[in-house]
């Protein structure tokens, strides 16, 4: 297991687009700082989140063959494209299978728009 990022604040699951295959997570200003921070994993195969309030969010990029284990034998292996991310604190609370992810951070308010989300409406 490899940390990817790490930031100390508190996301929230914001919007999951299944027809474009997009997850964004979102913290707002006073959750954790005092900007907008967008996380936004795409296209997304499979996810298993435990929670929609994660209280540390952190990425973690973790073996692909050990994705069963991490998903209780809920998932088969992924496809080549894809890398399997854990998200929480120190312990893993959930598993996005996603070709990628990035992020954001502006002065845009939680309702706003996301600049990151493709296909927005």
């Amino acid at each position: 297991m490899e940390l990817l990022w790490e930031t100390g604040r508190q996301f929230v699951l914001a919007r999951y687009v299944a027809s474009h295959q997009q997850l964004l997570f979102r913290s707002d200003k006073g959750m954790g700082g005092g900007s907008r921070v967008e996380v936004l994993f795409g296209p997304v195969q499979n996810m298993n989140l435990s929670c929609l309030v994660y209280e540390q969010f952190n990425i973690y990029l973790l073996p692909r063959g050990d994705l069963r284990e991490y998903s209780g034998g809920l998932f088969g292996d992924p496809p080549a494209s894809c890398k399997v991310y854990g998200i929480g604190g120190p312990e893993i609370r959930g598993l996005v299978v996603a070709s990628g992810y990035t992020s954001v951070e502006d002065d845009g308010n939680y309702w706003e728009r996301s600049s990151l989300l493709r296909f927005d409406s």
